[in-house]
């Protein structure tokens, strides 16, 4: 950057002096300077170069003096404009204050007030330019300007300047012009009869993000992001921000119509709906939108094919980067090294990822993450990495180098630019031997101090902890990305207690223990992570509240908490596979629940094929639905995705894969329950979900009830029979069995063994019996206090109100239930 703000400055020595750069977007590069002639300060922008070489320099001057005939007090004015030394440029007044994106920034959120305010005044200034037939195309937080409550929008004109000046270079290739998570459908298409309602949309999403604190369409690539507004519906203000009113939220939906004779026509028209919006509570027709939404829907997939190709054809076989987006590369470690120092190259990229991730506005991709063999990446070429960069998006890369100097190790961190295949930032530091595995995460915070200098990038979450805990944290890391879940927890839990306050690693550790259903210690590391909140992200810290709600069987928070982690980190993994944990095992289990858990694992999948939990719960759907072939190939995925911790869980999908392929006759009951009868009772109750292998799970009860050892008979699979006959299984006869042995000690059984006994009783007609159970309970509740008590009790009065023909008040009793037990899988 050096050298283009030096060419610049030579090139226009008698015009302005170039103070410094202040600024970088998608097609320019931005410079404070001073206007020599009128003594004054001025932004002085200069098209990106390789943009530029598409651009025809004389037309793209003629075409961007429409924009500077603009005069309203919400626009920002262009001085100047011309090219020297091949450099495109113009120039504006240089405005003290802050962009709407660095407020976003900092404050999240705006009060509803303000965004509306800030709303008018745009919608007026763009109103203003349609009516002289300037579209703006690029509407955007970057691209309003806020001083004294004032807003100013700049860069008219700029976009529709490229569009005409670049002809065919830019419109035949199918390139579209403008900022995806800002841009139409229409305009993602290059179309060419771009009107003012494309700018009605942009403005609608930059109201949106103002509200609910991001844009309702991100994604790791412009692809992902452009696909998403072709084919997705907006998500819901209403659930973020549920004081906003309803006026306003319509408002807004409207203006975000996908198809443009379904938005507001004109930008006064949108302001003016914002307004109305508030003051009266207007709201438009639900119906009206659905109505809409379904009439487009046929064409959806149409459009995201379209937008593929246009973007395919507009950068070839790569995808267009992301300025955005950063690749971490393992460093690359020089010298002789010992033992102690295996794998540093890697472990300083793990921190690093971690120290980032959710703590800059940049976002960051651990390389770690996206390729196979990890074993090659230190050494890679730098036309590898830019290679691999631009293949995932990233509009940057990380790359460095560590090694012993003396008696302390020295790191040093290169931040190069994918398209210009440029240096943008250097930094480096030097750490004794013991915390040589937090030197690149110090490194880093210099460098982007240098690369983001109106940003303050906090990595203390993990440069401010113990050396010792740090160096566990990142072995615990190896572990749960090779799916060694087990270990992985040992590790996190480990690096909690050499540092008490390590949040990041109690939320890791309590995610591990989750999965591997070590469900009170779960408890009590999210307790440790959420005492320290204040140095988790956003997205960590509701990650870890949906922990704490899955764990305490909140489904509705859990799946609230994980959906707003996802809306800050669409790709996040680990998000998923707790929102589709909480769809699996919370959530009743019917044909909608189980298609939102199948769509959650699968989308793990896709990104990390070798996710074990993901794995699991796919070979369970790819079984149910008869897709055994499928099941197969994912079961020897998941057998190598966790040697070392999927053996018991392997066992029951073999036991589950075996009798779905041979019928019950392929399975020698008797053996397997003598062997383990809870395992045997785990794949009845899987076997017999949906009612598709009837016969397995059948013969799977009666061999628990003929063959189960005395000591773990009386254990939980002894009453999976009868959940299944309460779900309408054929096994009445084996629950009753059940029911008669567990009726001879009624007084002495703990509460779940009298609710299973109750409401058996309540479902088989023997209400006297079912009322003499509700009354035990609930003189155990009163007596105890217990919650969990309680609650059988109070569930099963309303099974007791069922059984008497009261739905009424049964329907009431079930209602004002609130799970507050611990979740069982």
């Amino acid at each position: 950057m050096n050298s283009l703000s030096e060419r610049l400055g030579t090139a226009l020595s008698g015009k302005y002096s170039v103070v410094r750069e202040i600024g970088r977007g998608g097609m320019s590069y931005v410079f404070l300077a001073q206007d020599l002639k009128h003594h004054r300060q001025v932004a002085l922008k200069v098209l990106r170069p390789e943009l530029a070489v598409s651009v025809g320099g004389e037309r793209f001057l003629r075409e961007i003096e429409i924009g500077a005939s603009l005069q309203h007090p919400h626009i920002l004015p262009l001085f100047d404009s011309g090219e020297a030394d091949g450099l495109l440029y113009y120039s504006m007044p240089y405005v003290e204050g802050e962009t709407l994106r660095e407020k976003l920034r900092r404050e999240t959120q705006l009060e509803l007030a303000e965004a509306l305010s800030i709303a008018q005044q745009v919608s007026d200034a763009v109103a203003y330019a349609h009516s002289h037939n300037v579209v703006h195309r690029d509407i955007k937080p970057e691209n309003i300007l806020l001083t004294d409550g004032h807003a100013l929008v700049a860069d008219f004109g700029v976009a529709r300047a490229l569009t005409e000046a670049g002809g065919e270079e830019l419109t035949g290739s199918g390139m579209a012009v403008g900022t995806p998570t800002y841009m139409s459908p229409e305009q993602a298409l290059a179309a060419s009869d771009i009107d003012q309602r494309s700018d009605v949309y942009s403005l609608g999403l930059v109201v949106y993000e103002m509200l609910a604190g991001e844009p309702p369409f991100t994604g790791p690539t412009p692809v992902a992001v452009l696909a998403r507004h072709a084919n997705e519906q907006v998500p819901p203000l209403e659930v973020v921000r549920p004081n906003v009113p309803s006026g306003v939220v319509m408002v807004i939906e409207k203006a975000l119509e996908k198809v443009p004779a379904d938005r507001y026509q004109t930008a006064s028209a949108f302001g003016h709906a914002l307004n109305e919006g508030v003051s009266s509570g207007a709201r438009l027709v639900r119906a009206e939108v659905e109505r809409r939404r379904r009439s487009i829907a046929a064409a959806a997939t149409a459009v995201l094919a379209a937008v593929l190709l246009v973007w395919w054809l507009a950068t070839g076989s790569a995808v267009a980067p992301d300025p955005d987006w950063v690749i971490v590369y393992p460093l690359e470690v020089s010298g002789e090294v010992g033992p102690a120092d295996a794998g540093l190259g890697e472990d300083n990229a793990y921190l690093i990822w971690n120290a980032l991730d959710g703590r800059s506005s940049l976002k960051w991709i651990n390389a770690l993450d996206r390729v196979d063999d990890s074993s090659e990446l230190a050494q890679l070429s730098a036309q590898r990495r830019r290679a691999i960069a631009r293949s995932v998006g990233a509009g940057f890369y990380l790359s460095g180098r560590t090694w012993l100097e003396g008696d302390n190790w020295r790191t040093y961190l290169t931040l190069y630019d994918v398209l210009s295949d440029s240096v943008v930032a250097r930094a480096d530091t030097i750490g004794p031997r013991n915390a040589a595995r937090l030197l690149g995460v110090q490194a880093v915070g210099e460098l982007l101090l240098r690369f983001l200098p109106e940003e303050t990038v906090d990595v203390s979450a993990i440069a401010g902890r113990n050396a010792e805990a740090v160096q566990t944290f990142v072995q615990a890391e190896r572990h749960f990305h090779a799916g060694r879940f087990v270990q992985a927890f040992e590790y996190y839990g480990e690096a909690v207690r050499l540092d008490s306050a390590f949040a990041l690693a109690a939320v890791k550790a309590a995610q591990a223990a989750s999965w591997s259903h070590e469900v009170e210690t779960a408890t009590d590391l999210i307790a440790v992570a959420l005492a320290h909140a204040e140095t988790l992200t956003p997205k960590h810290l509701h990650f870890a509240l949906g922990i704490e709600a899955f764990l305490t069987a909140k489904a509705d928070t859990a799946v609230y908490h994980f959906e707003r982690a996802l809306t800050i980190d669409w790709e996040w993994t680990e998000a998923w596979t707790g929102l589709g944990e909480v769809y699996m095992h919370l959530l009743p289990r019917n044909s909608p629940q189980d298609s939102l858990a199948k769509d959650a694992f699968s989308r793990v999948y896709q990104n990390t094929s070798g996710s074990a939990p993901a794995l699991y719960h796919l070979i369970e759907f790819a079984i149910w639905d008869e897709e055994l072939r499928r099941a197969t190939e994912l079961l020897a995925q998941y057998r190598s995705a966790s040697p070392e911790t999927a053996g018991y869980a392997v066992s029951k999908l073999e036991l589950m894969l075996r009798c779905a392929e041979g019928g019950p006759q392929a399975v020698d009951w008797e053996v397997e329950v003598l062997e383990d009868p809870t395992q045997v009772g785990q794949a009845a109750r899987s076997l017999g979900a949906g009612g598709t292998y009837p016969g397995c799970a059948l013969s799977a009860w009666r061999a628990i009830r003929a063959h189960a050892p005395p000591d773990n008979y009386s254990t939980t699979p002894k009453y999976y029979s009868i959940i299944s006959a309460l779900a309408g299984a054929d096994v009445h006869d084996l629950a009753d069995s059940v029911a008669n042995e567990m009726r001879e000690d009624i007084f002495v059984l703990n509460e779940w063994r009298l609710w299973f006994l109750g409401v058996w009783a309540a479902h088989s007609g023997r209400v006297d019996e079912a009322r003499v159970i509700r009354d035990t309970l609930s003189a155990r509740a009163a007596t105890t206090g217990d919650r969990t008590t309680s609650l059988v009790a109070r569930s099963m009065s309303a099974h007791v109100a069922l059984a008497d023909g009261d739905t009424t008040l049964a329907i009431r009793l079930f209602d004002a239930l609130t799970p507050n037990a611990s979740r069982v899988c």
